[in-house]
C-alpha cells in the first residue's frame, strides 16, 4: 500500500494492489505503480512525453490560456528549488509541481484516441459574414504533433482505459449504452480535493473527447455526472 524510495521518501496508496500490471493498475488508480514507474523513467523523459501530448504547452486555442508546468529539474531551477529523485515518482501521479489546465487534459485524451496524433485545439470552425451565408474561412484540422507510438503500447493504454470503465473506478460506465475509454482523478488540495475525470467514447469508434475538472468536487461522482450528462447530450440518449 505504499511506494518507499532509497531516499527514505514515502508514497501511499489509497488501496493495497498487489503484483499489478498496466491494466490493473490504471483501472484501481495505483499509486506505487505509477512512482515506480516514474523512478525508472526519470523526470526528463516523463516531461518529454508530456509535453508531446499537450502538457505543459499551449494547445494552440482561440483564448488566453496558461502552459501549465511540468515538474522536473528544469522548472525547479527556474523556481530556485532543489530537484530531488524521488520528485520523478510524485510528478508519474501528477504531483510535485505539475499544473495541467483543463484543456491540456482535453487534448491529452484526444491524442490517445487519436492513435497518437496530436491536433492543434480550437473553437472555431468557421467564420462567416454577418448574414452568416457567405464563408470567409474555415479552420482545417492542424496536426500538431504525431508521436509514433508503437500499436503495442497504444492498445495497451487505450484497453486499460476500456477496463477503468468496465471494472475500475469508473466502472458505473459498465452498462453505459456507448463504450467509453475513461480515467478517473483527484488533485489533491490543502482543502477539499479536486475532482477529475477524462474520457473518450466510442471506445472502438472515437467521435468526442472530454475533460472534467471540478474544484473542490471531493469524489470522482460529480465529475464523472457531468461528463455523462455530456455524452448523454452528444449521443442524443435519453
Amino acid at each position: 500500500g505504499s511506494f518507499n524510495y532509497s531516499s527514505g521518501y514515502r508514497l501511499r496508496c489509497m488501496g493495497v494492489h498487489g503484483a499489478a500490471n498496466l491494466k490493473l493498475a490504471l483501472s484501481k488508480s495505483c499509486n506505487v505503480y505509477f512512482a515506480e514507474l516514474g523512478r525508472r523513467l526519470g523526470a526528463d523523459l516523463l516531461k518529454e512525453y508530456a509535453n508531446k501530448f499537450g502538457i505543459g504547452v499551449k494547445t494552440g486555442i482561440e483564448v488566453g490560456e496558461s502552459s501549465g508546468i511540468v515538474a522536473g529539474p528544469e522548472h525547479s531551477k527556474a523556481v530556485g528549488a532543489h530537484w530531488y529523485e524521488s520528485g520523478s515518482s510524485q510528478a508519474a501521479i501528477g504531483q510535485s509541481d505539475n499544473m495541467i489546465t483543463p484543456v491540456q487534459l482535453a487534448t491529452y485524451v484526444a491524442t490517445i484516441a487519436n492513435n497518437g496524433v496530436r491536433y492543434k485545439t480550437h473553437l472555431v470552425n468557421k467564420i462567416t459574414d454577418y448574414s452568416r451565408n457567405k464563408l470567409i474561412r474555415e479552420i482545417a484540422p492542424e496536426v500538431i504533433e504525431n508521436l509514433n507510438i508503437s500499436e503495442e503500447n497504444l492498445k495497451a493504454v487505450q484497453s486499460s482505459m476500456r477496463e477503468v470503465a468496465l471494472s475500475g473506478t469508473a466502472r458505473d460506465f459498465a452498462s453505459y449504452p456507448i463504450p467509453i475509454a475513461a480515467k478517473t482523478g483527484t488533485a489533491q488540495n490543502s482543502g477539499s480535493d479536486h475532482t477529475t475525470f477524462i474520457c473518450y467514447a466510442p471506445y472502438d469508434d472515437p467521435q468526442i473527447a472530454i475533460s472534467v475538472v471540478i474544484a473542490h468536487g471531493k469524489t470522482g461522482m460529480a465529475s464523472k455526472n457531468v461528463a455523462r450528462d455530456i455524452m448523454n447530450s452528444y449521443f442524443n440518449l435519453n
